[in-house]
């Protein structure tokens, strides 16, 4: 069996830990009557996997980048930049549903958004506090591409 990467066991984790906490919400949810819960959290859960995603392969294009003298160099830009765009794009959703509507639907909308964005940042963390993996020279990786 092949060995997952720290950034696959990060997304991974990140979209358990969430999916375990929908699932909690919904159930609390369909108790109360209050779906903004879980429209809410969806939004954040969605964002956090998009984002996640746009974080890691950003890594991958640095380093890449670093090998082939600097291209894709500017799709780095992009993925930060459209990032943050997500998460203001996001809150935005969820603010504008609550005020627009002025029902107690969407009244935790925005709060349930903000802590599903949260875990990523967390499990990044946790998956990355201790780097055992060495620094490698531009060098060396071409030399090890070309010896596979």
């Amino acid at each position: 069996m092949k060995k997952l990467k720290k950034e696959a066991k990060c997304l991974i984790y990140t979209s358990m830990f969430l999916g375990l906490i929908f699932l909690i919400l919904l159930i609390i949810s369909l108790i109360t009557h209050n779906y903004g819960l879980v429209i809410g959290w969806s939004i954040g859960f969605f964002i956090t996997i998009v984002s996640m995603f746009l974080l890691f392969k950003s890594g991958e294009l640095i380093q890449s980048s670093a090998i082939d003298n600097g291209k894709g160099a500017g799709l780095v830009a992009i993925f930060y930049i459209s990032r943050f765009a997500l998460y203001a794009v996001g809150l935005i959703m969820c603010a504008l549903a609550f005020y627009t509507w002025h029902c107690n639907v969407f009244q935790y909308s925005v709060f349930t958004c903000l802590c599903a964005l949260l875990p990523s940042h967390i499990f990044i963390a946790i998956f990355y506090r201790d780097n055992d993996e060495p620094v490698k020279k531009p060098e060396e990786t071409k030399k090890e591409e070309i010896k596979k």
